[in-house]
């Protein structure tokens, strides 16, 4: 066996796999296109579908649109009041950190 010939051989397989996977990625990459146009075009289809309800809609029928109530969501918000178990500012994180061996 030849170094020469076994780097040519190697350099073979590396480039047939990198090729493989550079195909897979645009393969993705089309798809990814694809879908993203197929959601589009679909949420324009329900838009103008509900638009086309709305104007078609007897005088009786039609009403504002009623907002639907949105839920308050735990988010990083902290009230300190309700929740002890909790760290609001720098100086009880630090404590905590330290105490922990930090």
């Amino acid at each position: 066996m030849n170094f020469l010939t076994d780097v040519e051989r190697v350099t073979k397989e590396a480039d047939s796999h990198l090729t493989e996977i550079m195909m897979a990625q645009d393969f993705h990459d089309l798809t990814g296109q694809v879908i993203a146009r197929v959601v589009n075009l679909a949420a324009t289809i329900e838009e103008q579908l509900v638009q086309l309800l709305i104007q078609t809609a007897p005088p009786s029928v039609q009403s504002a649109p009623i907002e639907v109530p949105r839920e308050h969501l735990a988010g990083p918000v902290v009230d300190p009041e309700r929740t002890p178990d909790v760290v609001t500012n720098q100086s009880q994180v630090d404590d905590l950190l330290a105490s922990l061996g930090f």
